[in-house]
């Protein structure tokens, strides 16, 4: 969805400092990589632009030139009605800065 919005990636810094980390410049999967500030703000950006077509409501008119993209349809359908504030919640996470990358309950990851 951020990139159809503008998002432009330039993908992840490595989780450590260690030359043996193997994290690479892929977003997934989620091992502790991090998203530089700047990255994580244009994220925002993209999907602040975005946050604005997703309806207000469940079933709500999207815009056409979404329909090309299933995947972005279904995630603006998703957030749309009572579950647009998480998105906002999360815009807000990216416009802070620079972000790192856990998988979802990953409670015991120790940040460098």
């Amino acid at each position: 969805m951020a990139k159809l919005y503008g998002w432009h990636p330039e993908g992840t810094l490595p989780a450590t400092d260690s030359p043996d980390d193997e994290c690479g410049s892929a977003y997934f999967p989620a091992l502790g990589q991090r998203v530089s500030a700047g990255d994580a703000r244009a994220f925002a950006t993209a999907l602040r632009l975005a946050y604005t077509d997703i309806p207000n409501e469940p079933g709500g008119k999207l815009p056409d030139k979404v329909n090309a993209y299933p995947q972005v349809r279904q995630t603006m359908e998703y957030f749309s009605g009572t579950k647009k504030h998480l998105l906002l919640r999360f815009i807000d996470m990216c416009e802070a800065g620079e972000l790192r990358l856990f998988p979802a309950g990953a409670s015991w990851y120790a940040s460098p």
